[in-house]
């Protein structure tokens, strides 16, 4: 069965680049699901957000319309669950076990893994202001480039702040996030093991869900903290899946490796320490600038007087 509507679909998803077709994990895990379902790409259009309309940034994205009057479809889940009810399902062969299984793990993704990814991303200092605004200024249209990094830097904030003990500092919160996170990426670990697919040789919705979170974390460069990378990157299994699955769906897609985000953290590091050392010498002139002006002054005083 198929999508029961003669309209198009609109799909819209955050922004992506050369090595990821969106930067962020939910709109990646839709683009991989419909990749996988093999939906033709003459039921649907994608179009990046808060490119015509700035104001859609306060919208939960990936979002799905199917017409004027059809309702949004928001969210990972709910689109992908939205397709499934059409007809479009990667894997129709799954049993009521295998089904709750992926519901299971992708609830765990949603709980412990997505959290860290954004955590990483918008709320740890050195990797916002270095990689995530910067990315986001030059990947979106004025005027959604001023707009859009500090309202979602805010909305993940207020996001994340009922999920740990108030009195915990931004930092605790962090640690205890990339915690859960690295017991997730544990777990996948193990159901997947020597498996092409988490269930045999052959795809399921939990693949995308899967592939949309760690293929964002191996991708995206982080200038700071990045353990959840190297996490991801130095398990064999999961590694090799995302391969996998980029081949399959994105076959020109570019990768990154380990090196280029090290190097590019030494640089980003190297940057900051000489604008640093700049930045003090500089003052350091000016308070010497300073000091010789009083001393100037003080001489023109004196030689007054003795006049």
């Amino acid at each position: 069965a198929g999508l029961c509507m003669s309209v198009m679909m609109e799909l819209r998803v955050h922004p992506g680049d050369d090595y990821l077709a969106s930067v962020e994990a939910e709109s990646l895990q839709v683009l991989t699901y419909a990749r996988l379902c093999d939906i033709p790409t003459s039921k649907y259009s994608i179009e990046p957000s808060y490119v015509s309309n700035w104001l859609s940034i306060a919208v939960h994205q990936p979002t799905l319309k199917e017409g004027e009057d059809q309702p949004l479809v928001q969210g990972a889940h709910n689109i992908i669950n939205h397709l499934k009810e059409h007809g479009y399902m990667v894997n129709p062969k799954l049993d009521d076990a295998q089904q709750n299984e992926e519901v299971l793990y992708s609830s765990m993704m949603t709980d412990r893994l997505f959290p860290a990814i954004l955590y990483l991303r918008w709320l740890d200092s050195q990797n916002f202001v270095e990689v995530t605004r910067r990315w986001y200024a030059r990947s979106l249209y004025f005027p959604s480039s001023l707009f859009f990094p500090s309202w979602r830097h805010g909305a993940v904030k207020r996001s994340l702040s009922g999920d740990l003990p108030e009195e915990y500092t931004c930092e605790q919160k962090g640690a205890e996030l990339v915690k859960r996170a690295e017991e997730c990426i544990s777990f996948l670990s193990n159901r997947l093991g020597d498996k092409e697919y988490f269930f045999g040789n052959r795809p399921s919705m939990l693949d995308a869900m899967a592939y949309g979170c760690l293929e964002v974390v191996l991708q995206w460069q982080l200038t700071s903290n990045n353990s959840l990378q190297r996490l991801v990157h130095s398990t064999r299994n999961l590694r090799t899946f995302c391969e996998r699955v980029r081949k399959q769906c994105y076959p020109k897609m570019k990768t990154r490796s380990m090196e280029s985000t090290a190097t590019q953290s030494s640089g980003a590091s190297s940057k900051l320490a000489f604008w640093g050392f700049l930045a003090v010498a500089v003052a350091l002139l000016g308070l010497q600038g300073a000091r010789v002006g009083l001393f100037s002054q003080v001489a023109r005083g004196l030689k007054g007087s003795g006049s």
